[in-house]
């Protein structure tokens, strides 16, 4: 977590220009940065750790390396943009990368957590050097599974993740089977016209029409990572929540610094209104 000055100094009294969330995975000392924007595909888009896409997230990862050593100097705890149509690799210096069985596994943001399946033993994440006159860091192992249905020919993921699907190197992105794409892409919006309730980590803010959200009145938009649904379609899975006018104002300061800086959650009631999710409700609360 940063620091409170910093958070303070970036954000001002009512500022929320970057919603940094910090991320650590089991079995590394990672820190993941994450700006939001909505309606994006997370895996095509500036959202990525590792990218330099926006002028928001550069000074926020200079903010980053400064206050909880981000190894920005070098590897990067992100993931690649590496693209689920066209199998591009994005332009990140360190995209997260391991070696498993004689392939490179590219990482690729999860738009719904895999389910983790058999053990697979340990990947080696090479060091990797971005800065003038820095060393190469060493190595890093890191445990790795099966992801529940997905041959490890395709993809694997990391043991107690579920943000990041490790693609294999000499994979299609474009032949990839459903189980797979499913991950990659995301859900869609469709309950049927029936209201759903949801609960998870609330991951991310940003304005309705892209823009850094900066006074917290509605329309905008709420990131979360849905850990229950009354639908069992959107379990797991990572959505954008527009928030609207008719809420007046469900959250608050007290809840950006108490929630979402401290990793707590989001509970929703969403309808979805051409097929955006839409709240009806929603509430803040701190990690337990």
């Amino acid at each position: 977590m940063l620091p409170r000055e910093f958070r303070n100094g970036f954000a001002g009294a009512s500022d929320y220009r970057v919603a940094i969330h910090p991320t650590v995975l089991k079995g590394q000392d990672a820190r993941a940065l994450e700006v939001h924007f909505p309606h994006t595909s997370v895996v095509d888009s500036p959202l990525m750790v590792g990218t330099t896409g926006s002028l928001a997230l550069g000074l926020a990862m200079t903010i980053v390396c400064l206050t909880v050593g981000a190894g920005c100097g070098g590897t990067s705890d992100g993931v690649s943009t590496r693209r689920t149509n066209t199998g591009e690799v994005g332009a990140a210096s360190c995209a997260f990368v391991v070696e498993h069985d004689g392939h490179r596994y590219f990482g690729n943001t999860a738009r719904i957590g895999p389910v983790e399946g058999r053990p697979l033993g340990t990947a080696i994440q090479p060091g990797c050097q971005d800065t003038v006159n820095e060393p190469v860091p060493a190595d890093n192992e890191i445990e790795i599974s099966e992801i529940e249905g997905v041959p490890p020919e395709l993809a694997i993921m990391i043991q107690g993740g579920e943000d990041t699907i490790l693609v294999r190197d000499d994979v299609d992105y474009a032949r990839l089977p459903p189980e797979v794409t499913r991950l990659l892409n995301g859900t869609s919006c469709d309950s049927g016209g029936q209201p759903v309730q949801i609960s998870g980590n609330w991951l991310g803010i940003a304005g309705a029409d892209g823009s850094t959200e900066l006074d917290l009145n509605p329309p905008y938009d709420v990131q979360i990572r849905v850990d229950e649904a009354s639908l069992a379609a959107y379990e797991r899975a990572e959505l954008t929540i527009r928030v609207p006018p008719s809420l007046g104002r469900p959250l608050t300061r007290r809840d950006i610094e108490s929630s979402l800086w401290e990793g707590g959650t989001l509970k929703a009631t969403v309808t979805c209104n051409d097929g955006e999710f839409v709240a009806s409700s929603i509430e803040a609360a701190p990690p337990n």
